[in-house]
């Protein structure tokens, strides 16, 4: 009598190969709900040293802020016109962002002007800044602590 087979052990390695997609496919799909779960529960973004408005994905966020990032807004309300200039007065960015937009800046000095000073989240050199009255637009200036010299 010959040994008995499954219908799996018949498959042969297509099998394999086709499993191993299914498993690429389900990897991807569980790090996109991670990455949802992280947008939802409003982790702040992060980023490397001297970025200027560099955009993230909406829906991306990650680990706490660098310490090189001056400002950072992630819009977590409705829409809300943004406006970012340096000190000598260039602007960085004049944009309406949409909920789930953020853009970081590492200049030393920013001044920001927001449509509604509860729409978004904003770092100061890592640190929330409070949130305004809501609908209330806000100005404020964001600069790098001053370092002692020696």
């Amino acid at each position: 009598m010959g040994r008995h087979t499954s219908a799996r052990e018949r498959q042969g390695p297509e099998n394999h190969r086709r499993t191993g997609v299914h498993v690429a496919v389900l990897v991807a799909l569980l790090a996109g709900a991670g990455a949802t779960v992280f947008a939802v529960a409003g982790v702040p973004p992060t980023g490397g040293p001297g970025r200027t408005a560099v955009p993230v994905p909406n829906g991306a966020r990650s680990a706490p802020i660098g310490r090189a990032e001056t400002l950072v807004i992630a819009v977590t309300g409705p829409a809300c016109d943004v406006k970012v200039r340096r000190a000598d007065g260039a602007v960085l960015l004049k944009e309406r962002l949409p909920r789930g937009r953020t853009v970081r800046f590492g200049d030393p000095r920013l001044d920001v002007e927001l449509s509604d000073a509860s729409a978004a989240k904003v770092y100061v050199n890592g640190s929330l800044r409070p949130l305004g009255p809501a609908g209330k637009p806000t100005n404020f200036t964001a600069a790098r602590p001053k370092t002692a010299r020696p």
